[in-house]
């Protein structure tokens, strides 16, 4: 939960304990082992959050090489424990988007978009929702910066219209939704 702060610090203290979770030598006793899912949830959430929020970097960079170095190695594990996932392709598409490679930025975000209108209705939650919300906002981003900024605000605006508090990572939202204002998307 920390992850999700709104501040920086409450997101470096979730950061480290989600490390060290991770990191933690496996017992065999699974009263104390993190179950595939959360092995999942923590890595993911952990490249997530070091691509979203451009305050964890240096000097606010969100291509910072040494992030970037530690979001692909965190979602490395995610893949290697939840490769089919949405949320995973979201933040692949992310990864793409801060290493400049915008079309394949863009078409990782249409799969994740995509991924998330395939789960059958046993499996959507508002957790699914508001990952999938986070999915617009990201192809919103790919799109803004493939230089159609009329498709960003669109889908900006849809993202704006069905989000939820409860289900949504607001700090997460607020990130993407200022870096489309800064890229020259009305997010009004």
């Amino acid at each position: 939960m920390l992850m999700l702060g709104e501040h920086p610090w409450q997101r470096v203290d979730g950061m480290g304990m989600a490390r060290e979770a991770l990191e933690a030598p496996v017992t065999g006793d699974p009263r104390h082992d993190l179950t595939a899912e959360e092995r999942f949830l923590l890595s993911n959430g952990r490249a997530w959050c070091l691509l979203v929020h451009a305050d964890l970097a240096h000097q606010r960079k969100h291509d910072d090489p040494f992030v970037l170095a530690d979001a692909i190695r965190h979602l490395e594990l995610a893949e290697a424990v939840g490769p089919r996932e949405p949320q995973l392709l979201t933040t692949q598409a992310l990864l793409r988007l801060r290493q400049g490679r915008t079309s394949e930025a863009l078409a990782g975000a249409r799969s994740a978009v995509d991924a998330f209108g395939l789960l059958s209705d046993h499996v959507r939650s508002g957790r699914t929702q508001g990952h999938a919300i986070l999915a617009v906002l990201t192809l919103a981003l790919a799109t803004a910066a493939s230089g159609d900024l009329a498709t960003a605000r669109a889908l900006t605006a849809a993202a704006r219209a069905v989000r939820t508090s409860l289900d949504v990572d607001e700090a997460a939202f607020t990130a993407l939704v200022g870096e489309l204002s800064s890229c020259g998307v009305d997010v009004r």
